[in-house]
């Protein structure tokens, strides 16, 4: 996947995740779906239903999808920014599970760029480090009688690795 796919892939991730927590309230909200105990009363469970109370049950069912998201939302994000594995939560396996893999597409957003970034900085492997060191010493006579400089090629050391 190259860096802009996996950028475009980490925005469009992002823009879901703010719809899912943002969008589908004020949607709910916009379209007058909020129960109330009340449509819930046992006169109207009781009686001839005109499609109010499937409405109501739909209503209280996107809600509560919606809670569900939420919580997997956040658990599976502050896991990912503790860079920790998620607290798996009894009875929301699916959601967590597509909870986790959308805020790890969305994370491709932030992360894809240092990646990109540090790949360019790196010199090429051809470019070695090369040090001057003299055969011997110039003797005092004229400079065309100067004895050639060897160069020697090194290898850089290796960095220092760090346990923690």
């Amino acid at each position: 996947m190259t860096a802009l796919k996996a950028r475009l892939a980490g925005l469009a991730a992002c823009l879901a995740i703010v719809f899912l927590i943002v969008g589908t309230p004020l949607i709910l909200i916009a379209t007058d779906a909020i129960p109330t105990p009340s449509d819930f009363s046992w006169s109207r469970l009781t009686a001839p239903d005109d499609g109010t109370l499937t409405l109501v049950i739909i209503s209280g069912v996107a809600w509560i999808a919606w809670a569900v998201m939420v919580v997997t939302l956040g658990t599976e994000t502050l896991a990912r920014l503790r860079g920790m594995p998620a607290l798996r939560l009894p009875g929301f396996t699916v959601p967590q599970l597509a909870a986790g893999r959308l805020v790890a597409v969305a994370a491709l957003l932030f992360v894809s760029a240092p990646i990109a970034s540090s790949s360019l900085s790196t010199p090429p492997a051809a470019v070695a480090l090369m040090s001057v060191t003299p055969a011997a010493a110039p003797s005092a006579a004229s400079p065309e009688s100067s004895p050639p400089v060897a160069v020697q090629e090194t290898s850089p050391e290796p960095a220092p690795t760090f346990s923690y």
